[in-house]
């Protein structure tokens, strides 16, 4: 069986498990309509770890960060979050090779996602604390 045709057979098996696309779908269709509500009202939900602490959170700014990259400002994308913006490329990417992965095995049972998951969340909590230290500013929202 050649790589295409087995991406063929994960489409296809994806798309005969209703639970999949369904969930799927009402994800797509909700951060699409959040992203439309944000761009015409500027409105957008507040981050509650800022609210109750002060303190700017790994997540702080990715709203902004969305719709910078959306205009093409990859300037004013990463200094709304940086990390998540160096590493929404990688991710991207093991999400499509996922596609190509044996049919018996699942995506988060690979040992180089369970590393990378590691990894990403190291770097996510590293990122949290440094943007909150005094001389980093520029890495804040």
């Amino acid at each position: 069986m050649t790589r295409s045709q087995a991406f063929a057979n994960r489409f296809k098996a994806f798309f005969r498990d209703r639970k999949k696309v369904i969930t799927t779908a009402v994800l797509l269709a909700a951060g699409t309509g959040y992203y439309v509500l944000y761009r015409l009202t500027g409105l957008g939900l507040p981050c509650l770890f800022h609210k109750l602490t002060g303190l700017y959170c790994p997540g702080c700014g990715v709203t902004r960060m969305v719709v910078d990259a959306s205009r093409f400002d990859l300037a004013g994308a990463f200094s709304d979050n940086a990390a998540v913006l160096v590493m929404l490329p990688v991710w991207l990417v093991v999400l499509l090779l996922s596609g190509f992965r044996r049919n018996d095995v699942r995506l988060t049972e690979t040992k180089p996602v369970k590393v990378l998951t590691f990894i990403t969340l190291g770097i996510l909590i590293v990122f949290g604390i440094i943007r909150n230290l005094p001389g980093f500013g520029f890495l804040r929202p």
